[in-house]
């Protein structure tokens, strides 16, 4: 392999190979989100709903909703936090607007596995995470094309022709 197409190879993979990944979690997302819309639901009550942080040592603090909700199934007491398929959307805005609409001692309507009552949300599908993997799908790109074109100036610049 001349080095030309080793450059390409090495550039090309890992855009392949992250648009892949990406495209995998939209796809899976989408159809945990899908199994969502025939579960039956339930009454419940919003028991506490704030604006939280988590902290993680590389990326810092990031806010998300934390919403505790309980709700009962054949007679059995649960509680959950889980608003919508896909997991927490690290996004403030979006994440005040969740709390904003789950205030603590609310009535709300939990929707449950059959199977698991004990697995739940309180909305059905999850635009949020939605928009957030085609951002990063989209941001990914671009960052990706800016090194291609980065790395082919580079080679330009040393005398390798593409």
């Amino acid at each position: 392999m001349d080095s030309i197409t080793s450059w390409l190879v090495w550039l090309i993979l890992p855009y392949i190979l992250f648009n892949l990944f990406v495209v995998g979690v939209i796809i899976y997302s989408r159809m945990a989100a899908d199994a969502v819309k025939n579960w039956p639901s339930v009454p419940g009550t919003i028991v506490s709903s704030r604006l939280a942080r988590s902290h993680s040592y590389d990326t810092g603090s990031a806010p998300f909703a934390f919403v505790n909700y309980k709700y009962e199934v054949g007679g059995k007491a649960y509680k959950s936090v889980t608003v919508a398929p896909g997991g927490a959307v690290n996004d403030e805005e979006v994440a005040r607007a969740i709390v904003a609409r789950y205030p603590a001692k609310a009535d709300a309507t939990v929707y449950y596995n059959p199977q698991n009552p004990a697995s739940a949300f309180l909305e059905k599908s999850s635009t949020a995470q939605q928009s957030l993997f085609w951002r990063i799908l989209i941001g990914g790109n671009a960052v990706l094309w800016i090194i291609m074109l980065l790395a082919r100036g580079l080679t330009t610049l040393f005398g390798v022709k593409w």
